[in-house]
Formats: C-alpha cells, structure tokens, sequence
C-alpha cells in the first residue's frame, strides 16, 4: 500500500515539474484582396457574365432617382462601398445608410480605376470616328454598323459587361422624365469615364475634342440597338485614322465643337 501512494507521488510530481505547453500561435490574418483595380475578369464568377459588384449596385439603384451619377455621393460612405467588394464574392450588407448616389459614385470609381478602361484603348479612336459622324447626322445605319463592328473587337469580359451595363443605362434613359438623366446627360457623365482618357478640364484644344468625343461615344451606344444590332453585310473593322488628324482643320475659336 506504501508503495501505491509513492508510486502516485511520483506521478502527480513528474507532471508538476513538466512545463505547461506553449499556447498555439495567432494564424496570421487573411489577406483580403479588394476589387478595386483589379483587372475585370478576375472579378466576373464562373457562369456570370458581368462581375459581381456591377449587378449589385445596379440592382440596388432607383432609376427614379433624380441625378443618378451627376449628384455625387458621400465620400466616407462610398469608400466604405468601394471597399467591401473582395474577390472573395464579399458584398457589402446594406443597411438602408446608402443613398443611390452613394452607389453611383462607387461604380463611377470602380470603373474607373479598371487597368484597362471598359472601352479599351485599341478601339478608342476608331469609335471616336465614328462619334463625330454620329454627332453631325444623329446616326444612321451605316454609321451604327460601323460602331457594331468596332465594339465586336472587346475582349469578352469588357464586352459583356458594357453589354449589361448599357442595359441598366437605357433603363435610367428610359426614366429621364423622372430622373432628368437623358441619354445625352448620361454620356456626359459616363463617357470619359468607360473610355478614361483626358482630363475634363484640359485647355488643349484637341484633348477637349477628344473629351467631347467620348461623351458622344456612350450617347451613340444608347442610342442603337446595340448589342442585338448585327450588320447585314460584312462590315470590316473600322481602321480609324488618327482623331486629331480628322479634326485638324478645326479652328480653336469653333465654339460649336464644345459643350
């Protein structure tokens, strides 16, 4: 019996003298990757054909909204918007805090800082071409062929989601008279924007031609049929020759060519 209760002694004594084992070390924290400036493929899921963030935010705008993309939003609401997207799929739980230009201007931004611009670069002057035969004769079919052609060269990404967002921009046209945003309101507003190119502001003559021009691109779009629009005949890829070369002749005092 002696020998039991040294043996448990010696027991209980062994695990007092074994030191207490580390505790697990903090797993570092995830990194969350944002969609801001995130190429637009990488933030389009599997099956979808627009990226995430621009379904949300034009399923939660009101097209009856006055000034939708004009009134600019709140910037500290915004940037909370902008930064709950992940390429996770994260999206932000809207509390009823968000008004519409809140959302507005978070999309303006998003599109903004795209690597590559929505329209992108390798078709910009050629739609800028057929922007200016646009402005002078309000469209025709040979012109909107054209611009059907040139659109076809996006990548598929860029494509479908101009597709779905050209959709949701005819449905604020479509409520103008209550939203006061016209399809030529919207091209002022987008324009640069989907092609992200001069600064609104510049004093240079040909870069405020070109600002123009982008502005009357997105009215052009709006105002087809486009992308149902499909040629009759085999239109070839508009090769457009420089902008600046089109508009050379123009006099810097020609005010008709400003907004």
């Amino acid at each position: 019996m002696i020998s039991f209760f040294v043996s448990l002694l010696s027991c209980f004594k062994k695990q007092e003298d074994e030191p207490e084992a580390a505790p697990p070390a903090p797993s570092a924290p995830r990194r969350v990757r944002r969609v801001l400036g995130e190429p637009l493929k990488e933030t389009i899921r599997d099956g979808e054909s627009e990226p995430f963030w621009l379904r949300y935010i034009t399923e939660t705008i009101s097209t009856q909204t006055i000034g939708l993309f004009r009134v600019p939003g709140n910037q500290r609401r915004i940037t909370k918007i902008v930064d709950s997207f992940s390429k996770d799929g994260t999206i932000l739980e809207n509390d009823g805090s968000f008004t519409d230009a809140d959302f507005c201007t978070s999309l303006k931004r998003l599109l903004r800082f795209l690597p590559e611009p929505l329209i992108s670069r390798h078709i910009h002057d050629a739609l800028l071409d057929i922007a200016y035969d646009f402005s002078q004769t309000s469209g025709n079919t040979v012109i909107f062929e054209k611009m059907t052609a040139t659109l076809a060269k996006l990548a598929e990404a860029e494509k479908t989601t101009l597709e779905a967002l050209i959709g949701f921009l005819r449905s604020v046209a479509g409520d103008a008279e209550t939203n006061l945003m016209t399809v030529e309101n919207l091209g002022l507003v987008l324009g640069p924007t989907l092609m992200k190119l001069p600064e609104p502001m510049t004093t240079d003559p040909a870069e405020r031609i070109e600002y123009d021009l982008q502005k009357d691109v997105l009215e052009m779009i709006l105002s087809s049929n486009w992308p149902e629009q499909e040629s009759d005949s085999e239109t070839e890829y508009y090769e457009a020759s420089s902008y600046a070369s089109t508009y050379a002749t123009c006099s810097e005092g020609d005010s008709s060519l400003f907004f």
